[in-house]
């Protein structure tokens, strides 16, 4: 008789005509095991199971069809050949969100939100901002952005405008020490009345207009 997951033609007299089944694996002949979980194959004989492609995975063993390789949730993936759908991993810049069978809701690969990134494929939750970065996208960052130099913001920050210049530091790229009074007090400063609304500030008389301009705020 032919060995568990193998079959031949009526009237087959040599065991090496045995053959293993679909789902299964194994020489002509000899013993035949069952294609594990995350693989299929759908033909007789002496050929290899194939594995499920990457975003796919399938629970079934001695699986005989491609098809019954399982899609992964939207906007997450796998490895080729994963046997379980928790090997199916949210994108970066998204977290797991698991659903609920009594509400009707489906497991959902969700952006992160404001303030926050991921920048891994994984299910773990998305973590917030550090101090001193932001995140350049409204939902879905995959990375935080850090301030510029000279410059801060607090944690879970969301745009680039969250950064404020450090104490001691002023205009729009935070470059420009702000003068004390007590720079102002000396002979080598000049004051400009900017006639903009703003007050009036004091720059070294020495100074490139390009870089005294960066006094602005």
């Amino acid at each position: 008789d032919c060995t568990t997951g193998s079959w031949s033609q009526i009237g087959s007299a040599q065991p090496t005509l045995c053959l293993c089944n679909a789902g299964f694996i194994g020489v002509n002949g000899g013993p035949c095991a069952a294609c594990p979980a995350g693989t299929w194959k759908s033909t007789t004989g002496d050929f290899n199971c194939t594995r499920c492609v990457a975003g796919k995975y399938s629970t079934t063993i001695a699986a005989v069809m491609e098809s019954m390789c399982a899609n992964c949730t939207r906007f997450s993936t796998s490895v080729p050949g994963s046997p379980a759908k928790s090997n199916c991993l949210c994108m970066p810049g998204r977290a797991y969100v698991a659903g609920n069978v009594d509400s009707g809701t489906n497991d959902e690969c969700r952006q992160c939100s404001f303030g926050k990134y991921k920048d891994t494929a994984s299910n773990d939750a998305c973590a917030w901002c550090a101090a001193n970065s932001y995140t350049e996208m409204e939902s879905g960052a995959e990375t935080c952005v850090k301030c510029i130099r000279n410059s801060n913001s607090f944690a879970a920050s969301v745009s680039s405008s969250s950064c404020a210049c450090n104490d001691g530091y002023t205009g729009p790229s935070c470059l420009m020490s702000k003068p004390t009074p007590e720079d102002m007090s000396k002979p080598s400063f000049r004051k400009f009345d900017l006639d903009i609304n703003l007050e009036i500030v004091a720059i070294p008389a020495d100074l490139p207009g390009e870089t005294a301009r960066l006094l602005i705020e």
